[in-house]
């Protein structure tokens, strides 16, 4: 359902003055939060409502001997007609029980019969696969709504007991869950403020800002656990169990960077380079010296020879 109302809220972006699909966000919205409100209340009911009735009763028949020496005193026939008003307040809470009992079981029956197209009859339906989704959401409403009046009873019998102003006060409470889910639905159908699907819990936030930003990527990021260590370095444990040690923070940063070891290799190899260029520029020269020598010497060499024949 929720992921429902999320989908029905996007397209509420694209289509805007769309008041159908309003109300029916509000009505769903409402209905949903006041069954929850039923079923809840309708649980603790049946789980505390027979332990009060088992303790008012123990305390009843515990304050017997109290209560009769009250009776003795000049206030005895208030505490007379009070100490069994109480017992007839809590015998009664069987029979309103009963009657509640009764009147759920006939108003599931009259639904679930309508839905169905009979009670078995020729030409009905019956429990189908066609119908059973109808009685199953009849049955869950109403067993919601008898699980909060089931809450109610003590408060029927006390207004049987006491008067009808009782029951003002009771019509209100009842009343109450349905008032602040139709609210609720109305305000943010108004408002346009949607929140659903929303979980928090054990938040702290001090001194926070944030400015202007937007992010639309997608990330999961989950199972990594870090650690600051006491040196300043950083500890990552993956979900694999596996750890990493980074110690970028771990050493000061004075602002410049001192690397000795660089410069002296950087220099190393500039004079390296200047020594290999200054011993080729030789090897070149005394290339050209021989070349020129070998030269004049062929060149004498032929000249003796003419001097020599002539």
């Amino acid at each position: 359902m929720i992921n429902a109302f999320d989908s029905a809220t996007k397209g509420w972006a694209e289509e805007l003055g769309n008041a159908a699909a309003l109300d029916g966000y509000m009505r769903a919205r409402a209905d949903l939060q006041t069954e929850a409100v039923y079923k809840t209340t309708g649980l603790q009911a049946e789980k505390w409502v027979p332990i009060l009735k088992i303790v008012f009763e123990a305390l009843y028949y515990g304050a017997f001997p109290l209560a009769l020496l009250m009776m003795l005193t000049p206030i005895g026939l208030t505490v007379v007609r009070g100490y069994f008003s109480g017992f007839v307040w809590l015998q009664s809470w069987g029979p309103l029980y009963a009657i509640l009992h009764r009147i759920m079981m006939g108003e599931v029956a009259v639904k679930a019969t309508s839905i169905s197209g009979g009670t078995g009859s020729a030409g009905s339906d019956g429990i189908a696969m066609v119908t059973q989704l109808g009685v199953r959401a009849i049955i869950q409403d109403t067993s919601a709504m008898a699980g909060y009046l089931s809450m109610s009873v003590p408060f029927l019998a006390m207004g049987l007991m006491f008067g009808a102003n009782r029951f003002a006060h009771l019509a209100t409470s009842m009343l109450a869950p349905t008032q602040r889910a139709a609210g609720t639905a109305a305000e943010e159908g108004t408002s346009g403020n949607i929140s659903l699907a929303n979980t928090s819990l054990d938040n702290h936030s001090f001194h926070t800002m944030r400015g202007n930003s937007l992010q639309t990527n997608a990330m999961i990021d989950s199972g990594m656990v870090s650690r600051r260590m006491e040196d300043g370095a950083m500890n990552h444990r993956a979900a694999d169990g596996s750890e990493s040690v980074f110690k970028e923070r771990a050493f000061s940063d004075p602002g410049f960077n001192v690397s000795w070891g660089s410069r002296v290799s950087q220099g190393l190899q500039e004079r390296s380079s200047e020594a290999r260029s200054h011993a080729v520029t030789q090897a070149e020269r005394a290339s050209q010296s021989m070349g020129a020598s070998l030269g004049q010497s062929l060149a004498f060499s032929n000249t003796l020879q003419n001097t020599e024949g002539v």
